[in-house]
């Protein structure tokens, strides 16, 4: 199977979310008036009620016994981008509730079943199991206005079992080639792993590699001498986070984040 690219945006401007990057666990009852955003993996520890504003991982979610866990949404939706295990023995129930949508992408374990309350008639239920895509995702992107000094927090997740080549970029200049106005005059990235940087770039310069990988992964091109900024990064499996933000403390405007699966 070819490794995948999950893309998974956590926008530092966002209203009461708990923002956790690394492997995270929960136990029953646990409620939080937040949403939560972990780029990581999740375990809940013991059956019983889990609830939150919204729910969006990047990463396995482990459930860690028999029994039957209630997760809710109380204000938006719950996103699972990786695989859910089940307990290493036994089976368990998964009962979700939520105000918008309920998404996972990855593999269903057999010995869960999911039944979805917020569906009309409640309750219904889900038995299918999802199979991974057939090709790793090549691109996901996001544009976002940022106020003056703002910061954008994206995360993505690597993975497979071999360093990929993967290219992240942040629009603004370039932007204005499709009408839209207000754009970050200058915007910078720097990409971590943990508190371990892995690269930064100001302005992308021309370089006539990025060019070359622009060209090959279908991104749009750029003027040589556009303040945007772009980096190809080797990257090992894991988890990842970026900082998109202008160049001087008092810059904002409309940013496009983007991160490009290079073949």
């Amino acid at each position: 199977m070819k490794p995948k690219l999950l893309l998974f945006l956590i926008c530092a401007a966002a209203t009461r979310a708990a923002n956790y990057v690394g492997d995270q666990t929960f136990a029953a009852p646990f409620t939080l008036n937040e949403g939560v955003n972990i780029v990581g993996n999740l375990t809940l520890a013991t059956p019983g009620s889990y609830s939150a504003s919204h729910w969006n991982v990047v990463g396995l979610v482990q459930l860690g016994a028999p029994g039957e866990y209630v997760v809710s949404a109380t204000a938006s939706g719950i996103s699972f981008a990786g695989n859910v295990l089940g307990p290493t023995t036994g089976t368990a129930t998964i009962r979700v509730s939520y105000r918008t949508t309920v998404n996972v992408v990855g593999v269903l374990a057999p010995n869960i079943t999911v039944i979805d309350d917020s569906r009309n008639p409640p309750p219904a239920l889900v038995a299918t199991v999802m199979s991974p895509p057939p090709a790793p995702l090549m691109n996901l992107s996001a544009r976002i206005a940022l106020g003056a000094g703002a910061v954008l927090n994206p995360g993505f997740v690597v993975g497979g079992g071999t360093p990929r080549r993967v290219l992240v970029r942040a629009i603004g200049p370039g932007l204005a080639a499709f009408g839209v106005a207000g754009v970050m005059t200058n915007p910078t990235i720097t990409v971590f792993s943990g508190a371990l940087q892995f690269g930064a770039n100001d302005d992308w310069g021309g370089d006539a590699q990025l060019n070359a990988v622009f060209a090959a992964v279908g991104a749009f091109g750029l003027p040589a001498t556009s303040k945007d900024a772009a980096i190809l990064l080797t990257l090992p499996p894991g988890a990842y986070t970026a900082i998109v933000r202008g160049a001087t403390p008092t810059e904002g405007g409309e940013v496009l984040f983007e991160v490009y699966f290079v073949e």
